[in-house]
């Protein structure tokens, strides 16, 4: 009986290896290769793969970790080319409003210093030459078009107040809506970080009722009262819920195609893994359907920016393997170094639909970095075809390089 269960395990295991190698197989033939290309190669490369056949609205595009080179690389390559071939007008960013709100004056063509207007982003993430680079890239892209054919740029993140009582008194000035001594007043009570406990919503949801006379101010006044009350709750539930209600006003005041730039977290259609709470995506998904198209993105080895807050110490941290037992460590045994993986394709396959459909764990690794310490709060469990439409694997990341 011992020599039979014995066997029985041993064809199991084998059966299974099996149906693992099967897979790393059908990714090797099918996935779109993404390791060698220059910006025209990438857009013939994409325009061929099964990518160019999705006809959503608002894409979301996630990223394992905020501080990797190659996911900020990628990401801008394919909203250019969204730009270019979908007419993705609209770009929201996981970051404070009021300082992609200077951004999207400044690509709209208002003088500034570029530089100087990322490292007023609220996120340390966003402080680098990728993102600096996709930004010159919008500003070029904008030159000498007119207003309706122009890139816009949203930061979508209730966490932070940067500015929003003078953009609201800005606004009001454009469209010679006159504030009165009180009202300067009431914005000025909202101006800090840090504003006294004591709320003035209702004055301020009259004030508001009053100047809300165009989308741009219902925007900058929606982002304070967001503010306010995360502030007074500050949980992931109520900054998803936040997160999806700013893209949702944007899409439907302008009904452009919108791009989305976020952690997985918030990009996949299924719930934040430690609060298991509707994500953005959670809720974009249940709203739109297909036409919300989400992009998930992991990682192998390489070099990775971490904080230990028991130390206030920044340091990076080398992976020479993949963590063990993960999804990262499965997809590391194909020959193909980046690639793209389309899930409406691969479920055809049968092998390949039951890997996707398997609970399988991943690793969420935030602001703070990959602290291998903590490394074990950090797996996740789900299934790759509840969270996303497509998945883009590199084996080997780096640091984003940092503005100086």
């Amino acid at each position: 009986m011992k020599i039979t269960l014995q066997f029985f395990l041993l064809i199991i295991s084998t059966f299974s290896f099996s149906q693992e190698k099967e897979v790393i197989s059908w990714i090797n033939n099918n996935a779109t290769d993404l390791l060698h290309y220059s910006p025209k190669e990438f857009d013939s490369i994409i325009k061929y793969s099964n990518f160019n056949t999705i006809e959503a609205d608002i894409y979301g595009f996630g990223e394992a970790t905020h501080h990797n080179k190659e996911f900020s690389e990628l990401k801008t390559s394919f909203f250019k080319f969204l730009v270019l071939n979908k007419k993705v007008k609209t770009f929201i960013l996981e970051e404070s409003y009021g300082a992609c709100f200077f951004i999207n004056e400044y690509i709209h063509g208002n003088q500034g210093n570029l530089e100087d207007l990322i490292l007023n982003f609220r996120q340390h993430i966003w402080k680098t030459e990728e993102v600096f680079d996709l930004i010159s890239w919008m500003k070029v892209y904008n030159d000498g078009k007119p207003e309706n054919e122009k890139i816009s740029i949203y930061g979508n993140d209730s966490m932070f107040n940067y500015g929003i009582d003078t953009i609201i008194k800005k606004l009001c000035l454009n469209e010679n809506i006159k504030l009165n001594k009180e009202e300067v007043e009431l914005l000025d009570y909202y101006s800090n970080s840090t504003f006294p406990k004591k709320s003035k919503q209702e004055e301020l949801i009259k004030l508001f009722a009053r100047i809300n006379q165009s989308h741009e101010i219902i925007q900058a006044t929606e982002a304070l009262l967001h503010y306010i009350a995360f502030s007074e709750n500050p949980t992931q539930k109520v900054r998803d819920q936040f997160m999806f209600e700013n893209v949702f006003n944007i899409y439907e005041n302008k009904k452009d195609k919108i791009f989305v730039w976020a952690h997985n977290e918030h990009i996949k259609k299924t719930n934040l893994f430690r609060d298991n709470v509707p994500s953005m995506g959670n809720h974009l998904s249940k709203k739109y359907g297909k036409k919300y198209f989400a992009v998930g993105f992991e990682f192998g080895i390489g070099t990775f920016f971490s904080f230990n807050q028991k130390e206030n110490k920044y340091s990076n941290v080398i992976l020479e393997k993949p963590i063990k037992n993960t999804n990262s460590e499965f997809l590391f045994e194909t020959k193909l170094d980046v690639f793209y993986l389309d899930f409406e394709t691969a479920n055809k396959n049968i092998l390949m639909n039951k890997f996707l459909s398997q609970k399988r764990d991943y690793l969420v690794i935030g602001a703070y970095g990959l602290v291998l310490e903590y490394l074990k709060y950090n797996y996740a469990r789900d299934k790759y075809n509840d969270m996303f439409d497509g998945l883009i694997y590199i084996k080997k990341v780096s640091n984003s390089i940092n503005l100086k």
